[in-house]
């Protein structure tokens, strides 16, 4: 059987660059929806041969998730994958879940301290366990898969004692997983069940391009529809669930607390959802088939009632209509205008506001340079090539460099849709060569990570750069700490960092070129903020004791030698103007 996935991998540059590990990447990007992938490389992968069978470490806050993956790739025709492949993900789920941290290898030791803070903290709801790979699938691995489940859960019943509710789930990753994922990423509408509901108290209105059906559904309904079909819902979407904590500040926990305590008045605080249909037919009796849906609105209800931990009353009523279009153009407005007028969730709410227009304006001058601006894509990011500028990183490296690492290290998404955050980041006086200069900073220190970790054979130092940049939230810190020393690094005061900037024909993969000598300078007296890391990233006096540290040690060596930063200041503009 021939899967139009794999043709689509294979084609991509984007991925090929990263070798054994392509296919492993492409899978979890293709399902998590990443767009900067270099930063999963970076963050994610594990390096080094002694990685105790988690090729790959994944955790996102946002959603609650973490990932553990073991990856294969066959470069011949084989039947069905090895599963002892499989089994091999009891060995990483007891290293990282429960071994003693001095025991561990330095490869996974800050993955392991990661993945426990975050469990221990409430934040992890679900850990998966994936076996990727390019095979069909077979029930010798799914039998694998769940011997897994078993034993993760019962390493987390041991060593998590008190935490309630952490779904432990094994996914065998092969062929016919990855196909479904590509399919529905392609598809508008990928959930193709015929559905009959009540709908006495509806109406239809048309027009020339679509046909509409008005009415309200049962939060039962809406309930055990993501129960079954769970983010397959939302492929026209442009958002997806984003999950919920238990804050009055997040409009998804609102949603369930008044779905749970005030369900009768349901129907008059909520906006109502809009869905994408194939067809739907007005039956006798007040009854309505649909075929096919997809949410392209409402995607937050839909996740928040679903995610009820029982069926809600009766009386919870949810607005909805049915739109059914053959118009691809209609299609993609009415995707678009549904999305568009409300602010209160992450990128998709802010993409119109004024500072990301006036900003996408900015970078549209910059030749071979783009920023979305927290708009959804028509194109693959990576067609824009090398300088795509995912709004989510550059959101998260501005938040670092500004003073703030803890929330663009935890709060991928608050950054988007909390006013605070937002605005101290996206202003009237930040622009577009800013974002560049503080953008280039981060992922110079990604590049310097992978770099370290593909050499063939490390200096005791390097090793001990490599060890610190192997915690994921190394990069906000490091970030952070280099931040607050750029008066140092430059040489003249700064009173405002946002005027900084590298000539405009700089771009940021030429950019990293000039920062790399700053980062590996800075590296060499990263140990007060490796300290910070092994003792847990949650402590905002702790961090800034630990940068103090840093900047007194990095300032006294530059006060006898300017080695490794004269050619990145001669590139800085504006330091003196400022």
């Amino acid at each position: 059987m021939s899967y139009t996935y794999l043709q689509a991998f294979l084609s991509s540059n984007e991925f090929n660059q990263y070798g054994s590990n392509a296919h492993l990447i492409y899978a979890i990007c293709l399902r998590e929806q990443i767009e900067d992938v270099h930063n999963l490389v970076a963050t994610s992968l594990t390096d080094g041969n002694d990685d105790k069978k988690a090729d790959l470490v994944y955790i996102d806050e946002d959603k609650g998730v973490a990932i553990i993956a073991q990856g294969y790739y066959s470069s011949r025709h084989r039947q069905s994958a090895p599963s002892n492949k499989a089994s091999d993900l009891n060995t990483a789920a007891s290293w990282l879940l429960a071994r003693e941290l001095e025991d561990l290898p330095e490869q996974i030791k800050p993955k392991a301290i990661e993945l426990r803070e975050a469990i221990s903290n409430g934040i992890i709801k679900r850990i998966e366990f994936w076996y990727v790979h390019n095979l069909n699938q077979s029930d010798n691995v799914k039998n694998e898969m769940r011997a897994v489940e078993h034993s993760a859960k019962g390493l987390v019943t041991t060593y998590f004692s008190g935490l309630n509710g952490i779904e432990i789930v094994g996914l065998e990753v092969g062929n016919e997983t990855i196909e479904e994922w590509y399919l529905d990423s392609e598809a508008r509408i990928s959930v193709v069940d015929d559905y009959i509901l009540e709908a006495d108290k509806g109406f239809v209105i048309e027009s020339e391009n679509w046909k509409a059906f008005v009415t309200f559904v049962p939060g039962s309904w809406i309930r055990d529809l993501y129960a079954i079909h769970d983010r397959k819902l939302f492929s026209a979407n442009i958002r997806d669930y984003l999950g919920h904590r238990r804050s009055d500040k997040n409009i998804n926990h609102r949603i369930q607390q008044t779905a749970t305590f005030d369900s009768n008045n349901f129907w008059v605080y909520n906006n109502g959802m809009t869905a994408l249909v194939n067809n739907f037919e007005p039956l006798p009796d007040g009854m309505l088939k649909i075929e096919g849906i997809s949410i392209v609105n409402g995607a937050q209800t839909t996740g928040a009632i679903g995610k009820l931990a029982a069926s809600p009353n009766d009386d919870l009523l949810v607005p909805i209509r049915f739109i059914m279009c053959d118009s691809k153009e209609t299609v993609k407005k009415i995707i678009k205008y549904n999305n568009s007028q409300n602010k209160i969730e992450a990128t998709d709410f802010r993409s119109n506001d004024v500072t990301q227009r006036r900003l996408r304006q900015e970078f549209s001058s910059l030749s071979d340079v783009f920023y979305d601006g927290g708009r959804r894509l028509d194109n693959n990011p990576s067609q824009y090539g090398v300088d795509y500028l995912s709004s989510y990183t550059v959101a998260q490296a501005l938040t670092a460099f500004y003073g703030d690492p803890i929330s663009a290290a935890n709060k991928k998404s608050d950054i988007w849709v909390n006013d605070d955050l937002y605005g101290n980041i996206f202003k009237d006086g930040t622009n577009a060569r800013n974002i560049i200069f503080v953008y280039s900073l981060f992922k110079t220190i990604e590049y310097v990570k992978i770099e370290l970790s593909e050499k063939s054979s490390l200096t005791d130092e390097e090793v001990n750069h490599l060890n610190f940049l192997r915690f994921r939230k190394s990069f906000y810190l490091l970030c952070n700490a280099i931040s607050s020393v750029m008066e140092q690094i430059l040489g003249n005061p700064i009173p405002n960092k946002m005027l900084l900037g590298f000539s405009e024909n700089v771009k940021p993969s030429d950019a990293i070129e000039l920062w790399s000598p700053v980062v590996k300078t800075a590296l060499k007296f990263s140990r007060p903020l490796r300290t910070i890391m092994e003792n847990g990233f949650s402590n905002q006096d702790n961090i800034n004791e630990g940068v103090e540290q840093f900047k007194a040690q990095l300032s006294a060596f530059l006060d006898v030698t300017r080695e490794g930063v004269n050619t990145f200041n001669d590139s800085v503009l504006d330091r003196t103007t400022v």
